[in-house]
């Protein structure tokens, strides 16, 4: 576990390192400082720190609204790295709201029969049926 846990740290240290380049050379609301984001977001939720996931989601979502990028892909895929970590959390009927607005942008851009919406929809009804079992949880 001892291992793991150096190993995120190296992660974070490298894409922390990244990000403050890339900031520096670029300005803070570009595509690739969201993908950032979004990767620290995803260190985070492995080593099960959800609060500083969601904080590193939130300012992927926030570039990309800068960028009016709510309608692409990227924004989707923060959307549903949201969801994952609120579902790890027990908060689903965030998570449920977060997936499902992911889902909609897929199907827009991506289509309705493509494996994502359909990997969504699953994660979407598995999350109804714990809010179903869990009505007072949140």
């Amino acid at each position: 576990m001892e291992i793991l846990k150096e190993k995120y740290h190296e992660a974070l240290q490298c894409l922390q390192k990244a990000l403050l380049i890339k900031e520096k050379h670029q300005g803070i609301n570009q595509s690739d400082i969201a993908i950032l984001y979004n990767n620290i977001g995803l260190v985070h939720q492995h080593a099960r720190r959800f609060d500083l996931a969601l904080e590193n989601f939130q300012q992927a979502l926030n570039i990309y609204q800068t960028l009016s990028h709510e309608q692409n892909q990227d924004y989707a895929i923060t959307l549903e790295y949201i969801g994952h970590v609120l579902e790890q959390m027990e908060h689903w009927t965030n998570a449920l709201s977060s997936l499902k607005e992911a889902a909609s942008i897929y199907r827009q851009v991506l289509s309705s029969e493509h494996p994502k919406v359909t990997e969504l929809e699953q994660d979407i009804q598995h999350i109804s049926v714990l809010i179903n079992k869990h009505p007072t949880s949140e």
